[in-house]
C-alpha cells in the first residue's frame, strides 16, 4: 500500500503503533514526512529489532516524545536522530516493554562521538525501567546530551497495555534492579532531581 500525507498546517499529534514483525518502521514515517515541522507531540509503539528511525527529521516544533519500546535487545539510541531534529523538544517519556530474548539477535552499535545537543529537554520519564543495558545506555546518553536538564522520573511499575503506565498491580521489586537504581543515581548530574517510583517490597 502507498499513502502519503501532506498539505496539513494543523496536525499537531500524531501517534503511530506498529510492532508487528513482518513490518519496518521506516515506512511509517515515510507516511508522515509531510507534516513533520508541524508536530508538537509524537507517540511511537514500535518493536525496538524492527525499527528504523530516519537519519534527519525535521521536527522544528515538536515539544513532546513519547516512545513506548518493545524490546528484548538492541539499542534506543536510534532516537537521536529524531531528537536532534526537534530544538524545542521539552520532554522524553519512554516506556519500556521488555520481551523473550531471542539468542540470534545482537545489540547494535552506540552512536558514540556525536557532537550535538538536546538544548531544550527539561524532563525525562522512564517507565517500566529495571536497570538492564538499553535503559542504563539511554540514561547515560541524555545526562550527557540534554544540558538543561532538570527532573528524571524513574518508574519501576511495568507500563500497561493502554496509554497510562500500570499502577493498579504491584509487583515486588528486584534486589538488582534496586542496585541499578542506586548507580543510576550515582550518575545523575548535579542540579537534576531525581525522582524514583517503586512498588513495596514484598
Amino acid at each position: 500500500m502507498k499513502m502519503r500525507i501532506g498539505n496539513t498546517p494543523f496536525l499537531s499529534h500524531v501517534f503511530i503503533s506498529e510492532w508487528s514483525r513482518q513490518s519496518r518502521g521506516s515506512v511509517l514515517f515515510q507516511l508522515i514526512s509531510g507534516c513533520f515541522s508541524h508536530l508538537e507531540t509524537l507517540e511511537l509503539h514500535f518493536l525496538l529489532t524492527n525499527m528504523v528511525f530516519p537519519r534527519k527529521a525535521e521536527l522544528t516544533n515538536l515539544k513532546q516524545l513519547k516512545v513506548r519500546s518493545f524490546h528484548s535487545d538492541g539499542s534506543l539510541l536510534g532516537l537521536d536522530s529524531l531528537m536532534k531534529g526537534a530544538p524545542l523538544l521539552e520532554k522524553l517519556t519512554v516506556e519500556f516493554v521488555p520481551l523473550a530474548r531471542d539468542p540470534r539477535q545482537k545489540r547494535k552499535p552506540d552512536i558514540g562521538g556525536a557532537t550535538h545537543h538536546y538544548p531544550s529537554l527539561k524532563m525525562v520519564e522512564m517507565y517500566g525501567f529495571t536497570g538492564g543495558e538499553i535503559e542504563f545506555e539511554l540514561a547515560l546518553f541524555l545526562f550527557e546530551k540534554a544540558i538543561k536538564l532538570e527532573k528524571i522520573v524513574v518508574d519501576l511499575y511495568y507500563p500497561s497495555f493502554t496509554r497510562r503506565p500500570k499502577r493498579s498491580v504491584e509487583r515486588s521489586l528486584n534486589p538488582n534492579t534496586r542496585e541499578h537504581i542506586w548507580k543510576l543515581r550515582e550518575q545523575v548530574p548535579p542540579g537534576v532531581e531525581f525522582i524514583e517510583i517503586m512498588p513495596p517490597d514484598g
